[in-house]
């Protein structure tokens, strides 16, 4: 089981213990550790926020989840490099967009490989789609010479976007939640205990988005914000989480049913 945040006096610690509803408190077993994902290749901050859900949907239910592999979601769903397929395959040439959404539906339809058996890369690696006999493909694929089969592969039923913050508040007693929030100038430079806030950009600028994981919410006198994990290390905020205003938070998804390959499966 991969590591989780553990503090002795982790009741007492202002940052978390202030909010109305933290699972880094209540269950701190279902959230991933803090990963830092900066230095390598950029817009593959949705691959840590859905594997981070992925991770405690499934252990929240049963206590177990494998970790699923970011490096995956690198290689099959970015549209600037997809993997050449062997033969007449009539998997997608153009790839997935890199999308909370396109990485759910990724899952959904192809399942995604543990962490343990497609391993953390930092670039693009992969070089075949492995199709069944009618050319589809069916989620198996050749990582460096090691075929990943379908059985061995973290699944998922169906996912959620959520249209209420009130929605949210209530699955997040649950499990975590993947979201999409504005890259502001505070969330590059975010302070502990600050809450980070929309920038008074002019309208005529263009705005940017990071994916980040939602684990607990609460207020600040009339202030409503969500306590996220970010992928940037544990230099970064609090410890790698943050405070967020939740009005620039959007794109809150959450997988249902996930269900990870055994041990055996995995060998």
């Amino acid at each position: 089981m991969s590591e989780v945040l553990r503090h002795p006096n982790l009741r007492t610690d202002a940052f978390f213990a202030s909010a109305d509803w933290c699972l880094v408190l209540e269950h701190p077993a279902w959230i991933l550790a803090v990963r830092d994902h900066r230095q390598v290749i950029h817009h593959t901050c949705y691959g840590y926020a859905v594997t981070a859900a992925l991770y405690g949907d499934e252990v929240a239910r049963t206590g177990f989840s494998a970790e699923g592999s970011v490096q995956e979601f690198i290689d099959y769903t970015h549209l600037f490099r997809p993997p050449e397929p062997k033969a007449n395959c009539n998997a997608p040439k153009q790839g997935y967009a890199f999308s909370m959404e396109g990485a759910f539906s990724y899952v959904q339809k192809y399942g995604l490989s543990p962490k343990e058996t497609y391993p953390w890369i930092g670039r693009t690696i992969a070089k075949y789609k492995m199709c069944d006999q009618q050319g589809e493909w069916t989620g198996a694929i050749d990582m460096l010479g090691y075929p990943v089969q379908k059985n061995q592969k973290i699944w998922i039923k169906k996912f959620k976007e959520f249209k209420t913050h009130e929605e949210v508040e209530l699955a997040l007693h649950s499990q975590p939640a993947a979201c999409v929030v504005e890259s502001t100038q505070s969330l590059k430079s975010c302070k502990s205990g600050v809450i980070i806030r929309a920038d008074p950009t002019p309208c005529y600028i263009e705005k940017t988005y990071h994916a980040m994981t939602i684990v607990g919410y609460g207020h600040d006198g009339p202030d409503k914000y969500y306590i996220c994990q970010n992928s940037y290390g544990l230099g970064w905020g609090y410890n790698g989480y943050c405070k967020i205003l939740r009005d620039i938070v959007f794109d809150i998804f959450i997988p249902e049913t996930t269900t990870s390959p055994s041990l055996l499966d995995l060998h």
